[in-house]
């Protein structure tokens, strides 16, 4: 996926504030959120959970509160296979993986029989 980024910082009146807050707000309850500044624009579909993170700092001369508004893209947990529990193997899993299995089963069986011959001998000495 593209990255997409529309920054703006102004200073303005609170109530110009609000109205931008307002429509955030009027967006994110709609489930989509579209940020315009000029030809550039970023389109947004917040769906499920959000993460929200508020911040808010004081010092002498000056107040500021961060808000930032973060989610997983849709799109991105729909990619993963679903997850299926039950007690059939899917088909075409059979045949093969049963010559496989035997295998590495015959070849754990030599592993422990060469164990079982080097304990006898050591026996013997």
């Amino acid at each position: 996926m593209e990255k997409t980024k529309v920054s703006f910082r102004q200073a303005m009146e609170s109530q110009d504030a609000v109205k931008i807050l307002e429509d955030l707000v009027k967006s994110l309850k709609a489930g989509k959120i579209v940020v315009e500044q000029g030809e550039e624009f970023i389109s947004m579909d917040p769906a499920g959970k959000v993460d929200v993170e508020i911040e808010a700092k004081q010092k002498k001369d000056k107040g500021e509160l961060s808000i930032e508004l973060s989610w997983k893209l849709a799109q991105a947990e729909e990619a993963k296979d679903p997850l299926k529990i039950s007690s059939k193997e899917p088909e075409g899993a059979g045949k093969d993986e049963e010559k496989d299995g035997a295998a590495e089963v015959g070849e754990t069986k030599d592993v422990q029989n060469q164990d079982k011959k080097t304990t006898g001998s050591r026996k013997k000495k």
